[in-house]
């Protein structure tokens, strides 16, 4: 064999071994394997140098460029990591898809103006076409003022608040205008046909009828207004008024307050109302001074708190009305059907209640002070503790009538009867204010006055009872 080609294979050899088995001790096993008899060879094998060194050196770098980019990688996923449990987690995300946001924030700003711009239209129609109905109820043609009468209770529906008030305050201007009209044609009564009622009238009254409840409770409401809770807007439609609102106590608005905000922004004062159907109507303190509502059906109504001063209520129905806590001062309720009304703390100064009738009604702790009552039916009504100073009641029917706690002073009961009326605890009554009436002995006193009674002189002269004989077999109301 060629010695330098044996040279370069045993070169060769050690070379490999190096890179597999660097270790001496396995290095020696290995020639140990090539010359099991253990004899030292006769030829010596030594790597060079230089080559182990360059090779050392390829390794070293080859490991440092592994651990490099291990580390690279490392740091990419940390980089990359969108574990939204930490900080760099939501920085990745944000930056990551920041252009997919920009674009949705983008789109949702572009869509919320469209809306806006859509709202914006909306409203220009609608304000354009409440002004065409408001232009149409001044025209002289009374079918197209008929029409645009007809066409305002559709500004009454959801979505249209901000007409309530408006709405109201138009059937309110109009209908006052009436009364102008109609306190003309009486100066005037040569036309015969001036005396007829204007067909726009009760179409009005009707619109007025509706659109208060919604306005007040939208006044009332409304979050703009100080003192008042935005959610409760939300809540402002008339079943939660009757039901929820007018009994939660944080909410509540006093009386007063309520009146003033009425008067100020829902004013009718004056409307002309003649012979209007407003059965059923809730007209919680409406402000209608000396407004005219002669032959009015006011039946079931409520007018808690209204403001009814010197209002013309002539022969005007309010039966079964609640009229609790209503100021009724000079009003004219001459003829009205009061029968079965809560009259419970309204204020009646100086009315006029000749030939109306109060059967069964409730006017507890009623103000009836210089109220005329002459021939009024007051069968079984309920004057607790009303204060009655003054008061004429001439031929008044007070028959099982309940005054216990009443005061009279200075009452008058000239012919009126008496029977079964409850008089106990009544007080400042004069035995001789007793005996002017009729069947005073069927009436119930306490045991006191009924001493005073004994000792008193009748009544000179003596009472004309002869209107009350078809009422003596009168039962007593249950």
């Amino acid at each position: 064999m060629n010695p330098i080609f044996r040279r370069s294979v045993v070169l060769a050899t050690l070379v490999s071994i190096n890179f597999i088995v660097p270790d001496k001790t396995k290095s020696k096993n290995l020639l140990l394997s090539q010359n099991p008899s253990g004899q030292p060879s006769s030829i010596q094998l030594t790597p060079d140098p230089e080559v182990v060194k360059l090779e050392k050196e390829k390794l070293k770098r080859e490991i440092e460029k592994i651990e490099a980019e291990k580390s690279k990688i490392e740091n990419d996923d940390r980089n990359n990591s969108r574990d939204l449990t930490t900080t760099r987690g939501w920085i990745n995300l944000l930056f990551g898809n920041g252009s997919v946001i920009i674009a949705i924030i983008l789109g949702f700003s572009g869509f919320v103006r469209y809306l806006q711009e859509l709202r914006e239209e909306r409203k220009n129609k609608e304000d354009e076409r409440f002004e065409s109905i408001v232009k149409s109820l001044g025209s002289e043609h009374i079918q197209e003022r008929i029409g645009a009468a007809v066409l305002l209770p559709t500004f009454l529906r959801p979505k249209y608040e901000r007409f309530y008030i408006q709405v109201f305050n138009l059937a309110a201007g109009n209908l006052k205008a009436f009364k102008i009209i109609y306190q003309t044609r009486e100066n005037d009564r040569t036309n015969s046909q001036n005396n007829s009622l204007d067909p726009l009238e009760p179409i009005l009254a009707n619109v007025l009828r509706e659109s208060y409840s919604q306005a007040r409770d939208m006044l009332f409401f409304c979050p703009h207004l100080k003192y008042r809770k935005i959610w409760a807007y939300w809540f402002s439609k008339k079943y939660f008024w009757n039901r929820i609102l007018h009994k939660i106590k944080a909410i509540k608005i006093s009386d007063e307050d309520c009146l003033e905000m009425v008067r100020s922004q829902l004013n009718a004062t004056a409307v002309q109302l003649d012979e209007s159907y407003l059965s059923h109507a809730d007209l919680r303190y409406i402000w209608l001074r000396h407004a005219s509502l002669q032959k009015a059906t006011l039946s079931n109504c409520v007018l808690q708190n209204a403001n009814l001063e010197k209002a013309n209520l002539e022969y005007t129905v309010f039966y079964k009305a609640d009229l609790k806590g209503a100021n009724l001062k000079y009003a004219n309720l001459a003829g009205a059907n009061l029968n079965g009304a809560n009259l419970s703390g309204a204020k009646l100064y100086k009315a006029h209640l000749e030939y109306a009738h109060l059967y069964q009604s409730t006017l507890q702790s009623t103000d009836l002070k210089e109220a005329n009552l002459r021939d009024t039916n007051l069968i079984g009504a309920k004057f607790i503790g009303a204060n009655l100073h003054f008061t004429k009641l001439p031929r008044a029917n007070l028959q099982y009538a309940n005054l216990k706690d009443a005061d009279l002073f200075c009452a008058t009961l000239e012919s009126a009867n008496l029977k079964g009326a409850n008089f106990r605890g009544a007080k400042n009554l004069l035995p001789n204010t007793i005996k002017q009436a009729c069947y005073w002995q069927q009436a119930e006193f306490d045991d006191d006055f009924w001493a005073e009674l004994n000792e008193a002189p009748n009544s000179n002269p003596p009472p004309d009872c002869s209107i009350w004989k078809y009422l003596e077999d009168y039962s007593s109301p249950k």
